[in-house]
């Protein structure tokens, strides 16, 4: 804290100095860009109405609450005052301190941990826990090195200072893995402690062979956030499993709640189910007793039923087909002779195309169950064709059958999907293979060594995860998906601008907590039910005070569950695929949650309807506005006047109207629409140099149109704003280099000067002037996108962008550095 204290105090009086020389210098140069401004600004909005758009207010309250945090105090040899060693399992820890810290100085201290002989559990070094108020937002960052990956979590007490049971979900904060850094590097993480939680340390671990040095530690408690009308709750299911349509989609129809379902897009591609293939792949081979034939409009599969106990099947393949094709099954005896009645039953019928998926689910009729025998070898059979009508074409590849085993939890198929949604469901994305984008963003070849939910044949990045999952899961029907889940909870800031340049309006961490409208709308916090909280005599007692700390508190909470099964449906999927049920819930706890919703008469939206409602401040569950309506003013009896003989006028061209921006992901500060600079800045770009020579006095040959008109101001005003910044800056005294990354949850002095500097120009103010902060929240991110706008061709076209994203990347700190070079 001293460091940032001395930091802060030498640029004030760096910045005064320079302020008092340059000052006068560049005051005529202020008046007359102010003055030109003005004048074309006048001429806009004659076209534009004009569109204001206000700043969001976020001051954190920058008092590190944790005790000796610089590490300077100790009565134990050894030990600084007020910080323990920890932790638990088999290895050989070792602690150390003090040792250099941070700035290298002598006087730097900082501590450290190193493992050795690891088998399991973890080694760290934590602060004594301190006071804390459930349900607000607190920010915890530090210093590190380390040559391995470490882990961030929040352990939470009551009020005398017992920890909360372990067995609750919720009653410890999982930040996911922080990687390796042989450089000194910066941890930020936010949360929102649980109900009963009174006290809180954090532990910064090693679980695993390494070393791991930690300096800088805060902890702040950020101001109580603007609320919602009312609490929301989101109800959110990954993976797409079968259960979740059989057992968790009914009970939402019935209370009239709509969920949202994220998908693993690969599972929608024939060859992806979880169940094995009973079909013969090569044609004409026999395998099982089956056999597969082909003709040029017909395509075959003919098999023994090989499981009288199982009664549900899927089929799957992808074709290209040159009219409509037919998917049908027939039934035969044991003797291969057709069942009466169960003969060319149709499944489904597909327009033409290439390239094209299909699965369908079918379930084997009563009458072909009468005839099975589980004594004979030999039994009933069934024929799948599909087919064109004669004259036309088929090529069929991937043909697949799958069966469950043993009852088994599958994925959904599209008819599930499609179906959800025609009944108000959200369907989302959860990437492709399911990949931890984290651990891709660092090495893509990590794809092959278990960054993904199974081992994958070639690399692959985060871009192909994000935009493919979406691309494939909007081809089978589903609109718009247009949220998304991280799998493993793997982000970062990079991924995050992946998730917002591909479309997506907001993202879903597994981050344990609330949210609020100062929340990242790219890491959204969420409270995981599984099944150790469906097996806890008191975990509903959880999930409802989750509830009602989200209704007191006027926060957003959201749910996230995966299988929803029966008792039944639990044990087929343990025995057929032992540990996958620890995600599971019960479909009666599920009810239960449903019915406490629905008793407590709760908002319940989807991810999309509450981050629409987030952005443009509405309730999710009515569409009012939190603001209420000004009261309408009397229009007064109008006084007839004289009819004046009309003077031809020339009809003037048409007006343009505004095109409001893309949602920018998380940033923009809540105002109906971008501002006017930001409109120009990004139609700049495709202004004709003709009309701008027109207005600016040049001669040309063609008419003036409006068109033109306004095409020439966009670009003069574009330049003049340039112009503006910069002369506000410099006439600051910005003099600060930025050399590292910032984005959304930073917490650094480099944020301090960029608050600082930002709030130096009328067009790109932070709003928190005088009171600066380190935290980069989201008042700092649309600032941030004023300003990238502003210099859009230096800042965002480089990487392909259109607009802002919030980010302060190379590009941005270019732009900046050099505004504020001496």
């Amino acid at each position: 804290m001293a460091r940032f204290k001395k930091f802060n105090t030498e640029l004030i009086e760096k910045n005064m100095k320079t302020k008092i020389t340059k000052k006068m210098m560049k005051r005529k140069d202020l008046i007359d860009v102010h003055f030109l401004i003005s004048s074309a600004l006048f001429s806009v909005l004659v076209v534009f109405s004009t569109v204001v758009l206000q700043p969001l207010s976020l001051k954190a309250e920058d008092v590190n609450l944790i005790p000796n945090a610089d590490f300077l105090n100790q009565t134990i040899p050894g030990i600084p005052d007020n910080w323990f060693q920890g932790g638990y399992g088999v290895s050989t820890s070792t602690f150390a301190f003090p040792v250099i810290g941070s700035t290298g100085a002598p006087t730097d201290n900082a501590v450290n941990v190193t493992i050795t002989n690891y088998q399991s559990g973890d080694a760290k070094w934590y602060f004594s826990p301190v006071p804390v108020t459930a349900g607000r937002t607190y920010v915890f960052s530090d210093s590190y090195k380390s040559d391995t990956q470490s882990q961030i979590i929040a352990e939470y007490f009551d009020t005398n200072l017992v920890p909360l049971s372990p067995t609750d979900p919720g009653t410890r904060g999982w930040f996911g893995v922080v990687p390796a850094s042989t450089e000194w590097a910066t941890t930020t993480n936010s949360f929102t402690p649980p109900a009963g939680a009174a006290y809180m340390t954090v532990f910064h671990s090693l679980q695993g062979n390494g070393s791991l040095t930690t300096d800088d530690s805060k902890l702040i408690l950020l101001p109580p956030p603007p609320q919602f009308a009312n609490g929301v709750v989101t109800l959110t299911f990954d993976d797409g499993w079968e259960s979740q349509y059989i057992n968790a989609f009914p009970a939402l129809k019935n209370a009239g709640y709509k969920g949202s379902f994220y998908l693993i897009s690969s599972t929608l591609i024939p060859g992806a189910e979880v169940d094995p293939n009973i079909l013969c792949q090569n044609v004409q081979s026999y395998c099982d007793q089956g056999v597969i034939s082909e003709t040029p409009s017909s395509w075959m599969a003919a098999g023994q039923y090989p499981d009288p106990n199982t009664d549900t099947y899927t089929f799957a393949d992808t074709f290209d087909a040159s009219a409509t094709s037919t998917i049908t099954v027939s039934y035969f005896d044991q003797n291969n002779n057709p069942i009466d009645g169960e003969q060319n039953i149709v499944l489904q019928t597909l327009e033409s195309g290439t390239g094209q998926n299909v699965s369908v689910k079918f379930t084997i009729p009563p009458a072909v169950f009468a005839l099975t025998s589980t004594s004979s070898p030999v039994g009933p059979s069934f024929a799948i064709v599909h087919f064109v009508p004669d004259g036309e074409t088929i090529h069929v590849t991937s043909p697949k059958v799958t069966k469950k085993q043993s009852g088994a939890d599958t994925y959904m198929v599209p008819s599930q999907i499609l179906d959800m949604q025609a009944n108000g469901m959200e369907i989302g994305a959860h990437t492709v293979d399911h990949c931890n984008l984290a651990l891709l963003d660092q090495d893509n070849s990590s794809s092959l060594t278990g960054a993904c939910a199974s081992n994958l044949l070639v690399p692959v990045t985060p871009e192909y995860e994000i935009n493919t999952s979406r691309s494939t899961i909007q081809s089978f029907g589903a609109t718009p998906v247009d949220t998304f889940v991280y799998p493993y909870g793997g982000f970062n800031a990079h991924v995050e601008s992946l998730i917002n340049q591909a479309g997506f309006i907001s993202s879903r961490t597994v981050n344990v907590g609330f949210n609020t409208k100062n929340s990242d709308l790219y890491a959204l916090n969420t409270q995981l039910v599984d099944k150790p909280l469906t097996d806890n005599p008191t975990g509903l007692n959880t999930v409802e005070s989750w509830i009602d700390t989200a209704l007191n508190n006027k926060s957003w909470l959201i749910l996230t569950f995966h299988n929803v099964q029966t008792p039944e449906q639990m044990a087929a999927n343990q025995s057929a695929r032992p540990g996958s049920v620890d995600e599971s819930t019960t479909s009666v706890f599920f009810q239960a949650v449903v019915d406490y919703l629905k008793a407590h008469n709760v908002c319940v939206a989807t991810m999309h309807d509450a981050t629409n409602a987030l952005k443009s401040d509405q309730d999710p569950c009515n569409s009012q506005t939190n603001t209420p309506p000004p009261t309408p003013t009397p229009t007064p009896t109008p006084t007839p006047t004289p009819t004046p003989t009309p003077t031809p006028t020339p009809t003037p061209d048409p007006t343009p109207t505004p095109t409001p921006a893309p949602s920018g992901g998380g940033g923009g500060g809540g105002g109906g629409g971008p501002t006017i600079y930001e409109i120009i800045a990004r139609s700049a770009s495709s202004t004709s140099s003709s009309s701008t020579g027109q207005v600016l006095g040049e001669s040309t040959s063609s008419p003036l149109t409006g068109m033109d008109l306004l095409n020439a101001l966009k670009v003069k005003l574009a330049s003049l704003y340039k112009q503006l910044v910069t002369l506000q800056f410099k006439a600051s005294g910005c003099s600060y280099v930025w050399t590292t990354d910032l984005s959304f949850g930073s917490y650094s002095s480099d944020v301090n000067s960029l608050q600082t500097t930002l709030n130096s120009s009328s067009l790109t103010e932070v709003g928190n002037k005088g009171f600066e902060t380190s935290f980069f929240g989201l008042s700092t991110k649309a600032a941030v996108i004023k300003f990238q706008n502003i210099f859009l061709e230096e800042t965002m076209k480089p990487l392909g962008l259109t607009s802002g994203n919030g980010i302060v990347g190379s590009t941005t700190r270019a732009v900046l550095n050099t505004i504020c070079s001496k």
